[in-house]
C-alpha cells in the first residue's frame, strides 16, 4: 500500500481506545487477512469499522437543564 493510505492496527485500536485483539477480530469478520497488531489496514478498511463497529454518539443529543 502507498504511504498514506494505510493505518496500523495498533494505531486504528488507540484512537477507538479499545483493545488490539477486539479491533483484529472486527477487522477478521470484515474479511481482512490480519494477525498482528503491526499490521497495517487500508484507511477505507478502517473507516468502516469505525463507523460500523464504533459509532460516534452524535445520535444522542444532550439536553440543557435549567436550574432555577
Amino acid at each position: 500500500m502507498p504511504v498514506g493510505t494505510s493505518i496500523r492496527i495498533y494505531d486504528l485500536a488507540k484512537d477507538l481506545q479499545q483493545d488490539t485483539k477486539r479491533v483484529i477480530e472486527e477487522l477478521r469478520r470484515e474479511g481482512a487477512d490480519v494477525s498482528v497488531p503491526s499490521q497495517s489496514v487500508s484507511r477505507e478498511l478502517a473507516e468502516r469499522l469505525r463507523n460500523k463497529y464504533f459509532p460516534k454518539d452524535e445520535a444522542s443529543p444532550k439536553r440543557a437543564i435549567n436550574i432555577a
